[in-house]
């Protein structure tokens, strides 16, 4: 209730005025870490009026929220709940990684049938990044559940701080992953996996406030 109310609060100080007051933002976790932020300071520079602050949950949580009525914009990378409108607005890559101790590290191809052979590291049911694992791993005809999952745990930063010092395998965002294999704490097996979108979400029956749509906006403009 409480959340509620402050977005009526919220509406009624936007429609008072033009793009200000305070937006609120929700988003899953590779979007809030590794490609929100820095379009939250493109916007502000074009909108400094606007104070911006960002709620971060995993994607079936967002989606819940804005299905209730207690968070008005969302950006998220996994499925979308339906009766949510959403439309692409950024591409990402998942890459598959293990750590350089791990039997897998410098070969140059490896077949299907080995993913059950290593350990895994999964984030937990309901995140983007896990639903968009198990649908590359599907897409390749491999069932996730034959996969030993030794560890299963809530932030992206766990999932490859466990892969690093271990010996488990995990997929997760290349722009999660990117900088610790530049410096060598983790390694990129060559396995293709397909590509996929980060998705901005709001309710088709709401209608936004002057700041939600000028956000909105921004985020459609091409990168």
């Amino acid at each position: 209730l409480l959340a509620r109310a402050q977005l009526v609060r919220q509406r009624l100080h936007d429609y008072a005025g033009l793009v200000t007051g305070e937006l609120l933002l929700h988003a899953s976790q590779t979007v809030a870490g590794y490609w929100l932020p820095a379009r939250m300071n493109a916007f502000q520079q074009r909108h400094p009026a606007v104070r911006l602050k960002l709620a971060i949950h995993n994607t079936r949580e967002v989606c819940r929220l804005i299905r209730a009525g207690e968070a008005g914009l969302g950006v998220v990378e996994g499925a979308v709940s339906a009766g949510l409108s959403s439309e692409p607005v950024a591409k990402d890559q998942m890459w598959l990684v293990v750590s350089p101790q791990h039997p897998w590290t410098g070969r140059p191809t490896i077949r299907l049938a080995e993913l059950a052979d290593s350990a895994w590291v999964l984030r937990e049911p309901g995140s983007g990044t896990r639903m968009e694992c198990e649908q590359a791993l599907q897409a390749l005809g491999v069932d996730s559940a034959s996969l030993p999952l030794s560890m299963e745990v809530a932030s992206n930063e766990a999932v490859v701080s466990a892969v690093e010092t271990g010996t488990a395998a995990t997929i997760v965002s290349a722009r999660v992953a990117a900088a610790r294999v530049a410096d060598g704490r983790l390694h990129h097996v060559p396995l293709s996996l397909p590509g996929r979108e980060f998705k901005l979400v709001h309710h088709p029956e709401r209608e936004a406030t002057p700041a939600q749509a000028a956000f909105a906006a921004f985020l459609r403009q091409p990168e």
